[in-house]
């Protein structure tokens, strides 16, 4: 599938779907009091990165990254199963937005399931 996948990315497509997704998950009420703050445009690029490690099957280090940038937000918010939910639902949204395959999008919304453990600190140590 990572090969299927690698030959329908697109780095526009990508750029898209960070903008749709933060679009998204600032309207989110849930969610959205997290993105208070925060360097949107900085993000932005991160997030590009993140999509394409997940799209591409390259997670090794996106785990223990994960874990580490979002440790902050589980002891300050109590992040949450709850939280990450309202997280997918957007990306979910987001994906139905963007000009991504659908395959693609499944496939990003999976690997994107897989790092709960790591976004919420519940995942047994690296």
């Amino acid at each position: 599938m990572p090969e299927t996948i690698s030959r329908n990315l697109d780095e526009e497509v990508l750029l898209e779907l960070s903008k749709i997704f933060h679009e998204v998950l600032l309207k989110d009420q849930r969610i959205n009091f997290l993105f208070e703050n925060v360097d949107m445009a900085a993000l932005g690029r991160k997030q590009s990165w993140f999509f394409t490690s997940l799209a591409l099957n390259k997670s090794k280090g996106t785990q223990k990254y994960m874990r580490l940038s979002h440790e902050h937000l589980v002891e300050k918010y109590g992040l949450a199963d709850a939280h990450f939910d309202a997280l997918i639902n957007c990306l979910e949204a987001a994906l139905i937005r963007s000009a991504l395959d659908p395959d693609t999008a499944r496939h990003l919304l999976r690997q994107a399931e897989n790092l709960r453990p790591y976004v919420l600190g519940t995942a047994k140590a690296d």
